[in-house]
């Protein structure tokens, strides 16, 4: 049965805030933490989330939404909404509407491949996403198969939950795919947490290795790409604090071609004499924590990201500031009612009746 097709006069409000990007970003996906959304949005939203709904501004232009670990708790709802924000963003201030409180019953929430639906929510350049770290991609629904005493979601992440990794038997498999194949270019991007010394796998697909390096005078994020020697690193710093056991946010991207960019927190950090690459696509499956068993990683894993594509660096720091602090990010949501939105000022005039006199 296909979803509750939206019109905002059948929805009793929405919760808005402000979001203002530093710098223009194309079908950004922006992130909510339903926890903090207003006491009034979640005393109107159904238990079972249904009947949520976003929008851009203009309350009409619906986005497509993932709604990730949704968990009611008796009114204190929790849980992440992804929304593809389509098109480009500019940079002036922007407020989405969350709707909730289906007023004509019982809402049906949208199935995952309908227009608005979950896997609609991830533009194209979305391959795999796994924001507890491990088993199961929001994109498409593959699953991953875990190895060794691996507990997916498991542990408190930066935002929501995480995936511990214990560094020597521990990883989470994903079968190979045609989807799983980047055309050239690629980004993969995370938030981790470790003090693991040495040099481990982080992520891997066929010969491309994203691992962390932490040895005196050489402590970096970094990706061979297409055999040893040709690799994308951050800058080699012991004193960079990258794994004294704290989340931070790290991005690596390949441009298809010879060079890539690293960036740990939202910033470029790429060494200034990176080596050259020999880009190798082959077909193969994906690991996390692990390269195929072996350089285990030891730590904490979420929010893990996989692009076909080169993500520009205004799009990188945009994500990582959303993750961040959703406070900071966001700001207050506020709630309006469904009369308030014909009303703007709140005023409601009573029906005029003329009667004539015979």
């Amino acid at each position: 049965m296909p979803g509750t097709a939206f019109s905002a006069a059948n929805w009793s409000g929405y919760d808005s805030a402000s979001w203002t990007p530093a710098s223009s970003v194309t079908d950004f996906s922006i992130l909510i933490d339903v926890s903090t959304l207003s006491a009034s949005w979640k005393a109107a939203v159904q238990s079972d989330g249904a009947d949520i709904r976003v929008t851009k501004p203009d309350g009409t232009t619906e986005l497509a939404y993932d709604l990730i670990d949704w968990a009611y708790n008796e009114g204190a709802p929790t849980g992440l909404i992804r929304a593809q924000y389509t098109g480009a963003s500019g940079t002036s201030a922007l407020a989405p509407r969350v709707y909730a409180g289906y007023t004509l019953g019982t809402a049906i929430a949208y199935g995952v491949s309908e227009p608005y639906g979950q896997y609609n929510a991830y533009d194209s350049s979305w391959i795999d996403y796994r924001p507890d770290g491990g088993q199961t991609d929001r994109t498409s629904g593959r699953t991953g198969t875990a190895g060794g005493s691996v507990t997916v979601g498991g542990a408190t992440g930066k935002i929501l939950s995480a995936t511990t990794y214990d560094g020597t038997d521990d990883y989470v498999s994903i079968a190979d795919e045609a989807a799983l194949e980047p055309s050239g270019a690629l980004t993969v991007s995370m938030w981790l947490k470790s003090n693991q010394t040495g040099n481990k796998v982080i992520w891997e697909k066929d010969a491309n290795v994203l691992s962390m390096q932490r040895a005196p005078g050489d402590e970096q994020l970094k990706m061979n790409v297409g055999g040893a020697g040709a690799e994308i690193g951050s800058d080699a710093d012991a004193a960079s604090g990258l794994w004294d056991n704290s989340w931070f946010h790290g991005a690596i991207i390949f441009d298809g071609s010879t060079s890539g960019k690293a960036y740990i927190d939202g910033v470029d950090d790429t060494r200034a004499t990176p080596n050259p690459m020999s880009p190798t696509f082959s077909t193969g499956p994906v690991y996390i924590g692990s390269r195929g068993g072996s350089y285990g990683f030891a730590g904490d894993l979420c929010e893990i990201a996989y692009h076909d594509g080169e993500r520009a660096a205004a799009w990188i720091a945009e994500e990582r500031a959303q993750v961040n602090s959703q406070s900071t990010f966001w700001g207050t949501w506020a709630w309006t009612t469904a009369a308030d939105t014909s009303h703007p000022w709140g005023i409601h005039r009573p029906a005029f009746h003329t009667h004539l006199r015979r």
